[in-house]
């Protein structure tokens, strides 16, 4: 009895020395995927960033305001990362952009361990989780905060998925929910669950999905209903035929937004929408034929960019949660690779494939650093812009904070060439918010968000609301106004002084003019657009 004993022991060390080793191993891997992303910490907020504060600020002076849709999404989750924190860090953008990078070393986690269940090789799993950890297609989710909402929605997807697994049906559809709530994307989460339990576990461990798909049929229904009339990014065309491949090309070999449109100097698809449309016959086949694993994978992709293909410009976010069903092929392709190999004893083979890996994730981080080195020349245009619109405008607006100051267009056009040089992975004229929102600060943001950041403490905690037309118009005839401008090629605001004062008057009458100015007013009591 002794020895059986001893002979089970020394059968276990080894398998509890192969899990420490592995756990050394993936710890070390979310240490590289730290330090690839980590130089963004110090970044500064841009863009939407300053529109998630403006709404976070009224919810802690009105908790009521959070029943509202945040910025006309249902995205309660994404709130409630920004109000966090905002509690805990205040407006100090550190906390934001750790807490964005602590959401990706998690994700990356969750996916390396269900990685390892679907291919059954943790290795092969943990190089997969790592090509999707370091992938620079994705940077925006992580290195801007605007973004986060997606790496939230896989943060709770994922984990609802673990706890499916595991048979925690009721916990897997509380998380689910929070994933429903970060991102519109994630309606189509459950067909990737079911996707994921087919794979592993049969047919059977589908009616555990049930409850995934009710809360996504209601998440429809309420999306459908709030989303009547409002505004949306979707244009139907036969260009989202080409983004298909232009994201795959994307996903596996170089940016094809840098490609088309710096390579090849054109504005137009790679693919011509016949083209594209043709390639998806051998996209279906392989749907079909290809092994049950690397099947699953290319069907993740292929229906979690379904949701932005309308979409005109693919902003790299929205690769996010495509990039999983890459890493899942990836996973696939080193398990068989490292089998073969050990099957013929090539030791020289193993370390090639190692090199390998190693140069493709050298290339990735470089990516993920040449995009954090152009989003970090954005923050710090916004830094600069913040601490010269406390010193130049905001001591005139707070000797009368009740007065409104007007905020005229921006030329942005000449500012984002000389903001975003020719480079890979990055164009002037692929960023969006660069030239459709021309007359707010800088053309980069929402004026009033962005004028409550800059005055909020300075303010005594008042809140930069917008003006309507009828009090704009009783103010400009009183004179009761301050005209801002900025200066693109300085990035300096100031005070405007009589002589355009007049002028702006001339041009009020005009049908246009209030496409051209954003006016505004310090609220001490923080309703914001909350009402009377």
């Amino acid at each position: 009895m002794g020895e059986e004993t001893e002979l089970v022991a020394r059968d276990a060390r080894p398998d509890a020395g192969a899990d420490s080793t592995y756990l050394l191993l993936v710890l070390g891997a979310a240490a590289a995927v730290f330090a690839c992303f980590s130089p963004g910490l110090d970044n500064f907020f841009a863009g939407d960033d300053f529109n998630w504060l403006f709404d976070v600020l009224k919810v802690r002076h009105h908790p009521a305001h959070a029943l509202n849709l945040p910025n006309g999404f249902v995205r309660y989750t994404e709130t409630g990362f920004f109000f966090a924190n905002l509690l805990v860090g205040g407006l100090h953008p550190f906390g934001y952009f750790l807490s964005a990078l602590l959401v990706h070393l998690a994700n990356f986690l969750l996916l390396t361990s269900l990685l390892g269940r679907l291919v059954n090789d943790r290795l092969a799993a943990l190089a997969g989780g790592l090509f999707w950890a370091l992938h620079y297609a994705h940077a925006e989710a992580v290195l801007r905060l605007y973004g986060v909402a997606d790496a939230l929605a896989v943060l709770f997807f994922l984990g609802s998925l673990a706890l499916l697994v595991r048979h925690r049906t009721v916990l897997a559809t509380a998380l689910f929910v929070l994933a429903l709530l970060s991102k519109e994307n994630a309606l189509v989460f459950p067909l990737l669950a079911s996707g994921y339990l087919l794979v592993v576990e049969g047919r059977r461990a589908l009616r555990r999905t049930l409850p995934l798909w009710a809360c996504s049929g209601l998440a429809a229904m309420l999306l459908a209903f709030v989303r009547i009339g409002a505004s949306s990014y979707l244009s139907f065309n036969l260009g989202a035929l080409s983004r298909i491949w232009e994201s795959l090309l994307t996903y596996l070999v170089t940016d094809a937004v840098y490609l088309r449109q710096v390579v090849l100097g054109g504005e137009g698809p790679l693919l011509p929408p016949w083209l594209a449309a043709l390639l998806l016959v051998p996209l279906a086949a392989a749907l079909c034929w290809l092994p049950p694993v690397p099947r699953f994978g290319l069907g993740w992709t292929c229906v979690a960019m379904a949701p932005t293909l309308l979409v005109a410009h693919q902003t790299s976010r929205y690769h996010y949660v495509p990039l999983v069903g890459v890493a899942v092929i990836v996973a696939w392709a080193c398990g068989l690779a490292v089998a073969w190999l050990r099957r013929r004893g090539s030791r020289l083979g193993l370390a090639a494939l190692l090199g390998a890996g190693a140069l493709v994730a050298g290339y990735l981080a470089l990516g993920v650093r040449l995009q954090e080195q152009d989003w970090e020349r954005e923050g710090e245009l916004h830094r600069q812009a913040v601490a010269a619109f406390q010193s130049e405008v905001l001591p005139a607006l707070l000797a009368d904070p009740q007065r409104v100051a007007v905020f005229v267009r921006t030329d942005t056009e000449p500012l984002a060439h000389e903001l975003y040089p020719r480079r890979p992975w990055y164009h002037p004229v692929t960023y969006k918010w660069v030239f459709r929102r021309q007359h707010g600060v800088l053309g980069l943001t929402n004026t009033w968000a962005f004028v409550t950041y800059c005055g909020y403490q300075a303010a005594g905690r008042a809140l930069f609301v917008r003006v309507g037309e009828p009090e704009l118009g009783e103010r400009l005839a009183a004179g009761a106004f301050e005209l801002v401008s900025h200066d693109w090629r300085s990035n300096a605001f100031r005070v405007e002084g009589e002589a355009t004062r007049q002028e702006l008057l001339r041009h009020q009458r005009d049908a246009g003019f209030s496409a051209l100015v954003q006016p505004g007013r310090f609220d001490p009591t923080c309703s914001g657009d909350l009402g009377p």
